[in-house]
């Protein structure tokens, strides 16, 4: 007779054995656990924008898909990496001293390596190894990496804290920026349009030449196409209207947007439509301060103490500067830019010998045939090139 408690003995020092090694395993995992400062615990951080297309050119296996992974990262770093320091950029004269000067440095030197990877792609652009691109596509790739190219120098001509530069050479610098990105003012994408006014807009100010940041910022007071840009654009524009004296005016304008700006963030969440107000009522705030120093000077102290008052009621229990947090910050520095490298698949004519037995049926599928003598593609095979982005 088999003995009742030998499966349940087993059984036990199984489940006993079990624990053990469980109890043993977690004890090992703690020990080895990071700490928040360990380095180990620091992998699981969020990436910074970017590190995947920048890894990419490091990992590229041939001249066309290094060329694609050098303008990914371009575009990456101008599009998204550049877009915190730019908006401080755009708030510095209203900002703390360290808030507005932070990230310039190192924003300066991605600027950089933007630059760096658009001239390493052009230089191979014209070499045989990428001659199996189609001349089309050549082409467009070109006028891609002009396009990022202008924005990169107009960036790094903002971000400039050199000080080697002069003041003169600065605005050399700006003026110059400002001639390259001029060129896409009638893109046929409203985003690079509206980027291209408000960063060139931004140049001229700062380069002392208000009055072409206004021909460049028209006074539109339709819902942007880029709400973000489009916004920062208008606010440049009061800035603008200031820097001529013309306070009144640029006081007008900003109320005038700070009716309408809530119903151009009704998409975006409570918070961003707050920043997106609030950023706006700082920007006036701005314009009083700066309206009541000129009425100072002039020795007009009695409306400049209206001017004062006026700022301190819109402030309410805000202290000045306020910080750069509270205010709406740019995702993106370029909207709608074409992503150039996906053109890249299409080759030049003599590329397609591989593909001489095939054709496509009529839902577009691609269907093997058998080898045929004629040495020119069939009548209804479709050779016609895909649509530009």
């Amino acid at each position: 007779m088999k003995n009742p408690l030998e499966p349940f003995s087993r059984r036990t020092v199984g489940n006993r054995i079990a624990t053990s090694l469980l109890c043993l395993l977690m004890a090992s995992s703690l020990e080895a656990a990071p700490t928040p400062s360990d380095p180990a615990s620091r992998e699981s951080d969020p990436a910074p924008p970017c590190r995947e297309q920048i890894d990419r050119v490091r990992r590229s296996v041939d001249h066309l898909d290094e060329l694609a992974a050098q303008l990914a990262a371009a575009r990456c770093i101008l599009v998204e990496r550049c877009a915190a320091p730019l908006t401080k950029v755009l708030y510095a004269d209203a900002l703390k001293p360290s808030e507005s000067s932070s990230s310039s440095g190192s924003a300066s030197a991605e600027v950089a390596e933007a630059l760096r990877y658009l001239g390493e792609a052009e230089a191979a652009l014209p070499g045989p190894a990428l001659s199996e691109l189609d001349e089309e596509v050549r082409y467009e790739l070109e006028t891609c990496i002009e396009q990022l190219r202008a924005f990169a120098e107009m960036f790094a001509a903002l971000l400039e804290t050199s000080p080697e530069s002069s003041a003169e050479q600065h605005r050399s610098r700006l003026i110059e920026a400002c001639a390259g990105l001029s060129q896409f003012l009638d893109d046929p994408r409203g985003g690079v349009v509206d980027a291209s006014r408000l960063w060139q807009g931004a140049a001229y100010r700062r380069a002392g030449r208000p009055d072409r940041a206004l021909q460049v910022l028209r006074p539109v007071l339709a819902a942007p196409r880029a709400s973000r840009l489009g916004l920062m654009a208008r606010l440049e524009r009061c800035r603008a209207l200031a820097d001529r004296g013309e306070y009144a005016a640029a006081l007008a304008l900003a109320g005038r947007v700070a009716r309408r700006v809530e119903g151009w963030f009704e998409k975006e969440s409570a918070p961003v439509r707050q920043q997106a107000v609030d950023a706006v009522r700082f920007v006036r705030v701005e314009l009083y301060r700066l309206w009541a120093e000129q009425l100072r000077a002039d020795g007009q102290e009695g409306r400049a103490e209206d001017a004062d008052e006026a700022a301190a009621r819109l402030l309410g229990d805000d202290t000045w500067p306020v910080d750069a947090g509270r205010r709406l910050a740019l995702h993106e520095s370029i909207s709608d830019l074409p992503v150039c490298e996906s053109r890249m698949s299409v080759r030049a004519p003599d590329d397609t010998a591989e593909e001489a037995g095939r054709d496509r049926d009529a839902k577009g599928e691609i269907r093997e045939e058998k080898s045929s003598p004629q040495t020119t593609a069939p009548a209804d095979r479709d050779t016609s090139k895909p649509d530009t982005p």
